[in-house]
């Protein structure tokens, strides 16, 4: 395997820069298997040296063949990082990816190695070499962000993105101030819309009685819900995380929002918290006053009687060797001489062992000469100016004291008496009540003030993200772009649709695969049809391979692709359509038909692509008849048959086939059948129909007898209507534009392939290519992959079609323009003060 990516990757670098698309195909193929990491690094180097050759070929060679060859080029490379993201933890490996995604966005890279500059991106002119280039790598961007490593989310890989709208929030806040006007909707740089609902404490956390809370826990962008009660009494089972938040939540009362964030990448669900403390502490907790160290304890435990030692007992055990006996103790070489010497130098210190220093001497204040000298503050020959008449100009004050002034003198003398007389008795009266009084006063005690109670925490977040500036609110000059912050009328008439509308619109590429078995001798549609009734009437190899293909989902609770417009991408559905436990459970005795698309089908998703397999049937199974009501106009649409088949020519046939004359509007099978949108919901087109037909055959001569024409009416998606979802749908897409793969089991065990009908300009789709054998293990996995190849090809040389995050983007755009709320700046900051959702209360 290393040596075939070293090939390839060589390859892709030299002989293969010409090549059409299935050059691209043939590095993916050995993705899902281990590989050394040079390989991988070798085989994402290729994929990105190939971009800039193709992207800096002369203008003339720019076509859109080589725009398709570089779109395909990025899609190889989203395969390869969604497979092994940890390539990216490598400093070499991200940095050429994110200068190859620059380079399919602004044309240019910002270091050029030949001319030694650096140009940054706000500098530079964006020229991409397309339209197709520049989305296809804003898509790897987005890949790059947003899936590498977080697929798949908890939620499952229906959905990439969160399962969670203002209806879920309504719904399990059970508040009855809550509504769909209760939320404040927000417009960052033209392309990401925000949903703020804000959660005053006063309202809903301070109450003392029972209420109930919703939770919001983010993993990696996406959400799950968990709807309890103050008393902590669980209405649904979450997780152990989602418990840890809940205690979180409510034990620490804090400005907390939810905001939901639709961009072009999905919706996305987040439940903030305003912290001003650790989780550890309480809200209530007084900061500033540390609590005093408690006292010991010392007749708490047992005490035990330990005696110290430099080294363990064990080294008192170790026998001593000749070095240890080396050098002598001290003990053993002082002798009686050096003894005597020591006693006699403490005899002439008088005995002490120790220095003690001297004290400071008494000072003798008889000792020298002393003067008396007056301190004057000017020296004495300032006397000795004599005066002038400036200095007797101002007269001395006993001078012009009169008798009226000492009068007046002595009553404020008087008054001043009182006054200090009467303050000194409030004094000593003030001194005693206040011993009187316990300690501590409550009037003259410093208090901290209660926390609030109201937030507004939506203009908080918005301030402390630092959107709420002056220049995010001012019109961009000489650009038709409206500011970086608008804010949006909910209350215009249809902008719950459109955001309902955004919310249809699939945040990945999605393909339909339709599955029929053919048995020996068989030409008509109904006789196919009919086969999968029983499993009797396959083989036990094609269930097998079935359930290889994908995994049982129920359309009415699935989020993700179906198969047909009309039940996909569902979030608020839980519990709409539960028919008991015994419906989920897949019939003991069916041949694929219980996968017909009105209520089961198999699936599979991967990070960038999600596709339905459809097994159609001609008639309901026995697990549905009893729960389907055939409506009028379906009734009268049977009644229809009945003129078609009475104008039959006569034939000696025994069992005349009548069906065969019938138009492929009038089939009796379920994927056929008219399907209309639920009330209310408008489908979005979505682009160019991608569906493949796999054939599995009994004799492999019949697959010039298969009646791909009459079959063409059961593989209806409801695409090619969704301009108009209150028609019926009707299949238009044409027969040629329909890949078959035709599956036929040998008897050695392994099975045939043939892939007809792949037409266009690269009609070369690998893995699987005609007469190819391929073993009962690979089959299902090779059959799959090639669909997404045939798929992936289509929407290439399609027109017509948009990446999926574009299509998000012209919607939110269209959003903006329609319901932009044009106010001046003081009324868009004075409305950030104003509450919402308090006079309609109905969801």
């Amino acid at each position: 395997m290393p040596t075939t990516i070293r090939i390839a990757a060589a390859s892709l670098f030299g002989r293969w820069r010409a090549v059409t698309q299935t050059a691209l195909q043939r590095p993916t193929m050995p993705v899902k298997v281990s590989i050394d990491s040079a390989d991988r690094k070798r085989a994402v180097s290729s994929v990105c040296t190939y971009i800039v050759y193709q992207c800096s070929r002369p203008a003339p060679h720019h076509s859109r063949d080589l725009h398709s060859m570089i779109v395909a080029a990025f899609q190889c490379l989203c395969v390869w990082l969604t497979e092994h993201p940890d390539m990216l933890n490598e400093k070499d490996c991200l940095k050429e990816v994110l200068e190859i995604v620059e380079l399919g966005i602004s044309g240019s890279k910002s270091k050029n190695p030949e001319l030694q500059e650096v140009r940054f991106k706000g500098d530079k002119e964006h020229n991409p070499a397309s339209m197709r280039v520049k989305d296809a790598a804003e898509a790897t961007l987005t890949c790059i962000m947003q899936l590498l490593g977080a697929f798949p989310p908890p939620s499952g890989p229906a959905s990439p993105c969160s399962l969670v709208n203002e209806t879920t929030l309504i719904t399990y806040s059970r508040l009855p101030t809550v509504s769909k006007y209760s939320f404040r909707y927000f417009v960052l740089d033209n392309s990401v819309i925000l949903a703020m609902l804000e959660q005053p404490l006063g309202n809903e956390q301070s109450k003392p009685f029972l209420e109930c809370h919703f939770i919001v826990i983010v993993y990696s962008g996406l959400s799950h819900i968990a709807c309890a009660l103050r008393n902590h009494r669980l209405q649904t089972s979450p997780s152990l995380a989602e418990l840890l938040m809940l205690s979180f939540y409510l034990g620490n009362p804090s400005p907390s929002i939810t905001v939901l964030i639709r961009g072009m990448s999905g919706r996305h669900a987040w439940a903030m918290q305003l912290c001003h403390l650790p989780r550890t502490a309480r809200a209530n907790q007084r900061m500033f006053i540390p609590e005093t160290r408690p006292e010991p304890k010392n007749d708490v435990g047992i005490k035990y009687s330990v005696k110290h030692r430099p080294f363990p007992e064990e080294v008192d055990k170790i026998p001593f060797v000749k070095a240890d006996l080396s050098i002598p103790d001290l003990h053993e070489i002082v002798t009686e001489e050096v003894k005597v010497s020591i006693d006699s130098a403490d005899r002439k210190r008088g005995g002490r062992a120790m220095f003690i220093p001297e004290t400071r001497p008494e000072p003798k204040n008889d000792v020298g000469i002393k003067y008396s000298v007056k301190h004057r503050p000017f020296p004495e020959e300032v006397d000795k100016i004599p005066f002038v008449k400036a200095d007797l100009s101002i007269p001395d004050l006993h001078e012009i004291v009169t008798e009226e002034l000492e009068l007046r003198h002595e009553k404020l003398k008087l008054g001043m008496a009182k006054q200090i007389t009467y303050e000194t008795g409030l004094d000593h009266m003030k001194e005693e009540e206040f011993k009187k009084k316990s300690y501590p006063d409550s009037v003259t005690e410093c208090k901290p003030p209660p926390p609030a109670q109201e937030f507004q925490t939506a203009r908080l977040l918005l301030s402390h993200f630092g959107f709420l500036s002056l220049e995010a609110l001012k019109e961009t000059v000489n650009s038709r772009l409206p500011p970086h912050l608008i804010a949006l009328d909910s209350h215009i008439t249809g902008f719950f649709d459109d955001i309902g509308y955004l919310d249809l619109l699939p945040c990945r590429p999605f393909d339909t695969v339709f599955i029929f078995y053919m048995k020996a001798g068989q030409k008509t549609s109904q006789e196919i049809l009919k086969n999968v009734e029983s499993s009797s009437n396959v083989q036990p190899h094609f269930l097998e391979f079935l359930l290889s293909l994908g995994w049982p989902v129920d359309v009415g609770t699935h989020p993700g692709w179906t198969g047909h417009v009309s039940t996909s991408w569902s979030i608020n559905c839980i519990g709409e359509n539960d028919q008991g436990l015994e419906e989920t459970a897949i019939a003991e005795d069916t041949g694929g038909s219980i996968f017909n698309g009105e209520k089961k089908v198999l699936y599979y998703a991967d990070a960038l692509t999600e596709i339905a397999f459809v097994v159609p049937s001609a008639v309901e199974s026995q697990t549905d008849t009893s729960e389907s009501n055939i409506s009028d106009q379906e009734g009268d649409s049977n009644m229809d048959l009945l003129p078609g088949i009475l104008k039959q020519p006569l034939t000696l046939e025994l069992f005349p086939n009548h069906t065969e004359s019938l138009n492929s509007t009038q089939r009796l099978s379920p994927t056929s059948r008219t399907k209309k949108a639920p009330p209310g919901r408008t489908l979005p087109p979505l682009g160019p129909e991608t569906k493949v037909a796999v054939v599995w055959l009994e004799q492999y001569d019949d697959l010039e007898n298969f009646p791909l024409s009459d079959l063409t009416a059961e593989t209806s998606t409801g695409i090619e209507t969704t301009t108009n979802s209150n028609t019926s749908i009707r299949n238009s897409t044409p027969e040629k534009e329909v890949p078959v793969i035709f599956i036929h089991p040998l008897h050695t065990g392994l099975f045939r392939v043939k892939v007809h009908g792949s037409s266009g300009k690269f009609n070369m789709v690998i893995p699987l290519v005609d007469g190819m054998v391929v073993s009962r293990r690979a089959l299902g996995f090779l059959v799959r992959q090639t669909v997404i190849n045939i798929c992936r090809r289509k929407r290439l040389e399609s027109d017509s079609y948009n990446t999926p995050h574009v299509r998000r983007k012209q919607k939110i755009t269209e959003i903006v323009n329609k319901y932009r709320n044009r106010q001046l700046e003081p009324e868009f900051y004075t409305s950030l003060f104003h509450e919402v959702g308090l006079q309609s209360c109905t969801p």
